[in-house]
Formats: structure tokens, C-alpha cells, sequence
């Protein structure tokens, strides 16, 4: 697609003018109810007011409720059944920003975005009727009780960490209720220190920030809230796979995993997958990414799946993902465990993984039958080979996962090999 890539429309230059095309586009998807949110970059008031002027030239009513994460306005979108946009781009630096549209609670498919698509090629004409605009910052209370209901109050130091982003505000009024033993970082956005060095992509902060004052558990947000890490006071890393594996095993343990059966990705460590399985814990595998990830959920009726960047989908509670949500229900499990989830890990064994770029290489080379044929062989339950081109730079991307260091150094050098030899 021109414009949509793995997750909305991302980019360093987006404009105001761009924005009402995109506005204008949204004609498509004949919804005519919109609500806009965003995160906390310096760019994000102009793009906004581009999406809503050009939503009502078109007749669409919209309402912008301000500064929320992408799961707040997710859930909004869901519970109204309308359009919902949020301009952020996430995880990454403040001079980026780009959009993500939802319809229905559910991020747009390929369909609707290839009439998204369409319509940005087009000059698009003001519609007879302009649509409503209302302001409506309050409605974010209705995400956050719909939040509260699930907190079961826990008696942990905890510090949290929100990136800066969109999830500042809302973090205070979850993370208070949850425990009266907390501490906020990451809180103070400026519109351009949006996931600088803070956050879920940058967790070496909120570990300093653990051990200078002795907390128990540390929570790490992105930039758009949707993803989570959370770390103990061991230096332990709760990604979202790793999360995903001890919501598994606790439902499971209660009779409440649906098929015995949940999401990872091809990304996800060999280790883990391996674990669940021994624990007769099927784990189907997507493709990276939220969307994926979901739609594989609804597809086979699942109650969880993940990845390790920290998107975490507890379907039976919400049907996308959700970092605090997730934090909610981690701490109600580890509540529920006597404060140790120590059964959980039992038998977990993390394998080495490594993912490099490989710059120099024949253009033609993914489609090399005899490295395809090899890459085939050497995936087993031991090993994880996954070989493809960079989206966004001219490199190939080699990711090895294996049961241990030696044959995964072993694999690579292997690969990249063949691969230089080939250029």
C-alpha cells in the first residue's frame, strides 16, 4: 500500500493538508460518527485539526476528547460502534507521528484501507451538510471505570513509567487505586521527550529508578499506552510473551483458557513456547503485530495472546491490547499467588536469540530455493530461523532463536555465510 503501513500511517513529515485528505477519506467506511485522540508529541494539535476539519466537510460528526492513550480510545470506539482515530506514533521518537485508525473498536482491515487508500487519490468535495464537532474530554471516564472495576487493591511498592506519552494522566488515576505505595515517572511531557529514554522501549530508566528506591515492581508504558513491560525487584523482565505465559497458565489452572490455546508470534522465544507446550498449552503462531495477533484471537475464539514488544490481549476482558489493563490483571494474579509467581516459571528456560543486519546481499536472494530449503530444515522445535526484508531500510533482517548459544551462533554464521557469498 502507498500509505498504511503495519500499523496506521506513520512518518516524519505528515501535514495538515494530509490530515484533510485523511479526514475526507473517512467517507468511505460510511460510518458517520468519529472520535480523535493523541498522544503527547509537539505535532499532534495541527494533524488533529486537519482530521477534524476534514472529517465534517464530508458530513461526519466528530468528537475530540484530547490527550488519551490508543486503548482508551479504542474502547470508546468500540462501546459506540464508531469511527476512532488516534494520532500518535507510538514507541517511536517525537518527530515522528502518524495515525491509527479503528472502526468499531477494531483496527481497519485491508479492505478498509484500500478504500482509504482510493479515496486520498481523489479531490474530494465539501458535502452539503458539515458534520458535529463537540470537545468532549470526560469522556475518558468511561474507559476509566470501565478500568477500575477490574483493580483488586495490592499491597506492592511500585513505580510507573509512562513514557512521557499518552498514558500520563490516566496511569495516576489507575495506578492510585491499585496501590497506595506508588511513584510516577516518565510524567512529565513536553512535546518532545515522548519515549526519550523512558518507556517500554527504554527500560533501563525505569530499572534505575527501581533500585535507587527499592520498589517491588516497576511498569514500563509506550508512547500510545498500548504496550507494557513490567520488572521486579530481581531484575526480572516480564515482556509480553512472558506475561501472556502466566495469564495462560492461571486461566488454564481455573478451566478458563479457551481450547487450551493461545497467541504468540513467529518472533516469539523458542523457550517459552516450549514451556506452554510441556504445560499442554497449544500455542498457535501470527505474524508480528497487534492486528495479526487479534484477528487470529477472534478467528479461532481464544481468551489470550501476545508479543514480546509488549502488546498483551486478554480477549475474554478486552479485545485488543491494553498496557495497563495488562498491569491490572498481573497484579490481581500475583494477589491472587500469595505475591510469588514463581509457579508459573517453573521449567522456563528462555533461549538464545539474536536478530542482525545483514546490508550486503544479492536482491534476489529470498528467493533462493536452496536457502529456503535450508531455512526449512533448520526449523524445528529447537530452532527458530526467520529470514525477510527490512520494511523500512535496504537490509535483510536474520532472526535465530535455539535451545542453546552454540548452535545458535553456529545457525547464523551459517546463513550469513551463504548469504555474503551470494552477493
Amino acid at each position: 500500500m502507498k500509505y498504511f503501513g503495519t500499523d496506521g500511517i506513520r512518518g516524519t513529515s505528515l501535514t495538515k493538508d494530509f490530515m484533510i485528505k485523511v479526514g475526507k477519506s473517512l467517507r468511505a467506511l460510511k460510518n458517520k460518527n468519529l472520535i480523535i485522540a493523541n498522544d503527547t508529541r509537539e505535532s499532534a494539535n495541527e494533524l488533529v485539526e486537519g482530521l477534524i476539519y476534514g472529517a465534517l466537510s464530508v458530513g461526519i460528526n466528530v468528537k475530540y476528547i484530547g490527550i488519551a492513550t490508543t486503548p482508551a480510545l479504542m474502547y470508546l470506539s468500540d462501546v459506540d460502534c464508531c469511527l476512532g482515530i488516534a494520532v500518535t506514533a507510538s514507541h517511536n521518537p517525537y518527530y515522528y507521528n502518524g495515525i491509527k485508525i479503528v472502526n468499531c473498536g477494531k483496527k481497519i482491515n485491508d479492505i478498509e484501507k484500500a478504500k482509504i487508500e482510493e479515496q486520498l487519490e481523489l479531490d474530494i468535495p465539501f458535502s452539503k451538510r458539515f458534520g458535529r464537532y463537540k470537545y468532549l474530554p470526560m469522556s475518558i471516564n468511561r474507559y476509566l471505570r470501565f478500568l477500575k472495576r477490574e483493580i483488586d487493591r495490592a499491597d506492592i511498592k511500585l513505580c510507573v513509567d509512562s513514557a512521557n506519552g499518552a498514558a500520563y494522566k490516566i496511569s495516576k488515576k489507575i495506578f492510585k487505586r491499585l496501590t497506595t505505595k506508588v511513584m510516577f515517572f516518565g510524567d512529565d511531557p513536553d512535546g518532545k521527550n515522548i519515549n526519550d529514554n523512558v518507556g517500554a522501549t527504554n527500560i533501563e530508566y525505569i530499572k534505575s529508578m527501581m533500585k535507587i528506591n527499592s520498589f517491588d515492581y516497576g511498569i514500563a508504558l509506550d508512547g500510545d499506552g498500548d504496550r507494557i513491560k513490567i520488572i521486579d525487584k530481581n531484575d526480572y523482565i516480564y515482556n509480553g510473551d512472558i506475561i501472556a505465559l502466566i495469564i495462560a497458565k492461571y486461566l488454564k489452572a481455573k478451566g478458563m483458557l479457551k481450547y487450551n490455546t493461545i497467541v504468540l508470534t513467529e518472533y516469539s522465544n523458542q523457550g517459552i513456547i516450549k514451556n506452554l507446550k510441556d504445560n499442554s498449552i497449544e500455542v498457535l503462531i501470527s505474524s508480528v503485530g497487534d492486528s495479526n495477533i487479534a484477528n487470529l484471537i477472534q478467528k479461532n475464539d481464544l481468551s489470550l495472546g501476545a508479543e514480546g514488544s509488549g502488546h498483551v490481549i486478554i480477549n475474554d476482558v478486552l479485545k485488543f491490547g491494553d498496557g495497563i489493563l495488562t498491569a491490572i490483571i498481573f497484579f490481581k494474579i500475583l494477589k491472587e499467588c500469595n505475591y510469588s509467581l514463581e509457579r508459573f516459571l517453573i521449567g522456563l528456560n528462555i533461549y538464545p536469540e539474536k536478530l542482525i543486519n545483514i546490508n550486503n546481499y544479492n536482491e534476489k536472494i529470498l528467493e533462493d530455493t536452496r536457502l529456503l530449503k535450508r531455512i526449512e530444515e533448520l526449523n524445528n522445535d529447537d530452532v527458530r530461523v526467520i529470514l525477510r526484508k527490512s520494511g523500512t531500510e535496504n537490509l535483510l533482517r536474520l532472526y535465530v532463536s535455539a535451545i542453546d548459544k552454540d548452535i545458535m551462533n553456529k545457525t547464523i554464521k551459517e546463513l550469513e555465510d551463504y548469504i555474503n557469498g551470494s552477493a
